[in-house]
């Protein structure tokens, strides 16, 4: 939603009486609220403390050991304060080939951690995906409706906005040049792939260098990278179902895009702008989802798509089904949408019918 982290802040300045504020960190939410008149940044002495400090994706990263003591460093910057947090990994990795976001967890976890320094902590609405926002007070119930008045507003012209690309998308996609199987097939033929799932348990692996020595990577949906010792640096092509930003391709340096999904609302209006696209055939789709008994994860699809193919061998990372946590969001294997015991049989099954495959665990 355009600028909807400005509104928000602009709200509750107003209801605090603020004419100033105190902005720390960056990202999507920094630059909308840096853009307020009266947002301003902290002096190095300043005389009355401000009414309000935002604090913008400085938590998570935060190594947990330091974390307690940033809280409480902001908590004395201020007598009412904004936290926006990411709950995913950042796209950035450090000089030690780390991802800049140290402390991933749900917004349970950070609502409690906020909770152990502030008396009354209130989450906001999302505004933006896998981001959570915190107040460390409970506004008044008549700034609370104007808040949710205003958010509601902006995401139905949000909506509006969409609406006529989203109309026009299957006439789009039939006009558009999208790569067949056949040429996907024939960039396969005889190579060997790596499959990176997005598994938690992988972060604590040394599977890296092997990744990276196959002659193609493939990466699911926001391709995370938390370390590149056990991830990995190459991504040759990346496979989604969801409405990923370019710029995760563009970091990545991707040279295809696999689309993964039969839902044409979900895709993203930069594909038709990118070199190679390859569009998965829905009847393969819903074969794989007769075969599963429910919706398909983005990585069966993919390996249900390899088995189709020439390759030589494909090498599977990252594959737990979810017998612990993902680093694609905040679902559980009680709350995805997909069966994961029922992937994690058929898999299994593939591995011993395909010597091709192969589960890296």
């Amino acid at each position: 939603m355009n600028n909807a982290y400005a509104r928000i802040v602009d709200i509750l300045a107003r209801a605090l009486g603020a004419s100033s504020l105190s902005l720390h960190g960056e990202g999507i939410a920094a630059r909308q609220i840096a853009d307020l008149p009266i947002a301003s940044a902290p002096p190095a002495a300043a005389p009355v403390e401000p009414p309000l400090l935002i604090s913008v994706n400085e938590l998570e990263k935060t190594d947990p050991a330091a974390l307690d003591a940033l809280i409480e460093i902001r908590k004395a910057g201020a007598t009412h304060h904004l936290f926006v947090v990411s709950t995913i990994f950042s796209l950035s990795l450090d000089d030690a080939g780390v991802n800049v976001n140290r402390t991933i967890e749900r917004p349970e976890w950070w609502r409690n951690q906020l909770a152990r320094h502030f008396p009354a902590v209130t989450q906001l609405p999302e505004v933006e995906p896998h981001e959570v926002i915190f107040l460390s007070w409970a506004p008044e119930p008549a700034v609370s409706r104007r808040l949710d008045k205003a958010l509601k507003r902006m995401k139905l012209a949000s909506r509006i906005r969409a609406l006529p690309g989203r109309l026009l998308q299957p006439l789009r996609v039939k006009r558009a040049r999208f790569m067949s199987e056949r040429l996907l097939s024939h960039l396969l033929d005889g190579k060997s792939v790596a499959l990176v799932g997005n598994a938690v348990s992988l972060r604590d692996k040394d599977h890296g260098a092997a990744i990276d020595a196959s002659d193609i990577v493939i990466r699911c949906n926001r391709a995370p990278i938390i370390t590149t010792r056990s991830h990995g640096t190459r991504t040759d092509w990346i496979a989604t179902s969801i409405d990923i930003p370019r710029e995760v391709a563009d970091i990545r340096k991707a040279s295809v895009i696999l689309w993964m999904s039969p839902k044409l609302k979900r895709l993203p209006s930069w594909l038709f702008g990118w070199p190679q696209v390859f569009m998965n055939p829905k009847e393969a789709n819903q074969q794989l989802a007769g075969r599963l008994g429910s919706r398909p994860s983005t990585g069966a699809m993919v390996i249900d798509l390899l088995s189709r193919s020439n390759c030589r061998s494909v090498e599977l990372y990252g594959f737990d089904f979810f017998n612990g946590l993902s680093l694609s969001g905040v679902h559980t294997r009680e709350t995805t949408p997909h069966d994961f015991g029922a992937e994690e049989v058929w898999v299994r099954q593939l591995l011993e019918m395909d010597s091709r495959f192969s589960l890296r665990l």
